[in-house]
């Protein structure tokens, strides 16, 4: 494969096997993951190839790793060659200094002048990393995470990019058990104010988004706040799924997986806004109150610092989707009416409080760094080997009794009718001390 970069004008030659990430469509970006080793650095390293919506409002992702690169924003898949595959690489291989071309960004066609025009692209990364899903403790999960907050906030803050796209599948872990936040092609960079202002179909992997983006009567472009919360999406479902609180086959497990589908899933089409709409559930599940409520996560989250990790991120966006207090139904006259006013105000005074923290990283980094570090001085340990047990994966029989030979009708109704493990039941009525030409010279010999 040949990877070229659009800055260096230079080609690297890479060797790679099949695909280790792939879709099973060839519509959209078409992502697709590589293991490889490039022959120009002798190292391995990922190979990242998709095809980029060609647009003045989407930055190429070569060009905003460079950007970060340049801020030294940390945690980053290590981008270091990339950028747009030309239309024609062999006569470019023979002529470096021709320009590349890309796909045109006018239809000439009426049928074409409604599609997207996207572009093929392609990324070598330095640091390989295993998804979040694989940690090996909550501890490594929450680090990762932090890890991930913190590239997060350096690029905004320092490199002003936002990523916009804050997902479980956007946090890796690397060999040494850190966090790095990858696929920035959904960022928006600050001083681009016409996509910084876009208002439309939410942006990033829907169990993530964040809740006010996902109702339908939201009408406000992405800001950092809904980064943010992304985070805490994310660090409660791996939690809530790869850390079970209830054991298998209980009533508590049950629910919990019909609370995680309805909490992280669900969403329905608006006919009136063309568009698919959700959050409501996500709202009140921020609010602490019905979907993983306090007092549940209290009883079955450990550790300590994990569940007071979870308490605080939650409660940072609780004034955010609590009601707002009604005095609809009363008159100032009323007794109820001076004690609602007083609820009111305090609503308003923690909504503006919570608005005015979310304006910048500090107070979720805090977090962070407090329960997976200063705790610790503090008496609040973790535990060390409290490893990823994904709640949807398939286990194996209980028993094997239950098992169905596919060799024969006669031999799967002798399984399921057995009191013993399969593998003890008797086979063409063979005893077990007995092999098959014992018992055929025995049958010949009339022997019972």
């Amino acid at each position: 494969m040949q990877v070229y970069d659009d800055e260096e004008k230079t080609f690297h030659r890479v060797v790679v096997h099949r695909a280790v990430k792939s879709v099973d469509r060839y519509l959209g970006r078409s992502t697709r993951g590589f293991y490889g080793v490039d022959l120009e650095e002798q190292a391995v390293v990922y190979v990242k190839d998709a095809w980029r919506i060609l647009s003045n409002n989407a930055a190429p992702e070569a060009a905003t790793y460079r950007r970060l690169n340049a801020h030294n924003v940390p945690h980053l898949p290590g981008f270091y060659h990339g950028g747009d595959v030309p239309m024609d690489t062999p006569a470019l291989l023979l002529s470096p200094s021709a320009s590349p071309t890309t796909i045109p960004t006018q239809s000439t066609t009426p049928y074409d002048a409604a599609a997207t025009a996207y572009t093929h692209h392609r990324l070598l990364l330095k640091n390989i990393g295993r998804p979040l899903k694989t940690f090996q403790s909550t501890y490594q999960l929450c680090t990762a995470l932090l890890h991930a907050l913190e590239g997060h906030s350096a690029a905004y803050q320092d490199g002003k990019v936002l990523h916009r796209d804050i997902s479980g599948g956007n946090v890796l872990i690397d060999k040494n058990g850190r966090g790095m936040l990858i696929d920035w092609d959904m960022c928006v960079w600050c001083e681009n104010t016409e996509e910084m202002t876009k208002i439309g179909q939410p942006i990033g992997t829907w169990p993530f988004i964040s809740a006010e983006l996902l109702m339908a009567d939201n009408h406000r472009p992405h800001l950092l706040r809904d980064d943010l919360e992304s985070f805490v999406h994310v660090l409660f479902y791996y939690v809530l799924r790869y850390r079970p609180m209830y054991p298998e086959g209980s009533e508590g497990r049950s629910v919990l997986v019909d609370d995680l589908n309805a909490v992280f899933d669900g969403g329905r089409w608006r006919e009136h806004s063309g568009r698919v709409a959700g959050g409501k559930t996500k709202a009140v599940f921020l609010t602490g109150c019905v979907y993983f409520d306090n007092a549940e996560i209290r009883e079955h989250v450990r550790p300590i610092p994990l569940l007071r990790l979870l308490e605080n991120v939650r409660d940072t966006f609780k004034p955010l989707y609590t009601v707002k207090p009604s005095t609809f139904m009363y008159q100032p006259e009323d007794e109820e009416y001076a004690e609602l006013m007083e609820e009111l105000e305090e609503h308003q005074a923690a909504y503006t409080d919570a608005l005015e923290q979310l304006q910048s990283p500090d107070h979720m980094l805090s977090m962070f760094r407090y329960w997976t570090g200063d705790a610790a001085r503090d008496g609040l340990q973790w535990l060390p080997d409290d490893s990823a047990d994904d709640l949807y994966a398939p286990r194996p029989p209980t028993s094997s009794c239950t098992t169905k030979s596919r060799s024969s009708r006669k031999r799967s109704i002798a399984v399921r009718n057995c009191p013993t493990p399969v593998s003890k039941v008797p086979r063409n009525g063979l005893l077990r001390d007995q092999s098959a030409g014992a018992v055929a010279r025995a049958r010949t010999s009339g022997e019972p």
